[in-house]
């Protein structure tokens, strides 16, 4: 029994450590095939937010036009529990989000897609690329 015991505990504390491990840091993109959208990349403190379109507009000259001249915003962010406050470095105001886990999957949500997540699934929140 006291070996039982043992092997119980040594698993615990693994599941623990492996837990702790659980990193929010990477690339969240949209869990879906997106023709436009968000692309948020968090690495210790500091995030590149980056938006991007499949459509490609032109102007009378025949040049692309950037469509997000003013991206990828880039700053700070800093956590609190599962909430992300973003601080861009030229003042933009950005929405807080917050990290959802579920399975093996890691989200990065907005305020209303948080509010709905157990009754209403938003449509192709971003998720932390698992790709390595």
């Amino acid at each position: 029994m006291k070996l039982v015991k043992q092997r119980v505990a040594a698993a615990v504390s693994l599941a623990c450590l492996l837990a702790a491990c659980v990193s929010h840091e990477g690339s969240y993109s949209p869990d879906c095939i997106a023709y436009s959208g968000n692309r948020i990349t968090l690495d210790g403190d500091r995030f590149v937010w980056d938006k991007f379109t499949d459509q490609v507009l032109v102007n009378d000259a025949g040049e692309v036009v950037d469509q997000y001249p003013e991206y990828p915003l880039r700053g700070r962010y800093r956590m609190e529990g599962e909430t992300v406050h973003f601080e861009s470095y030229t003042g933009e105001p950005l929405p807080v989000m917050h990290l959802q886990r579920e399975g093996d999957k890691t989200y990065l949500l907005t305020e209303k897609q948080l509010d709905s997540w157990q009754t209403d699934r938003p449509r192709c929140p971003l998720a932390l690329d698992s790709t390595p």
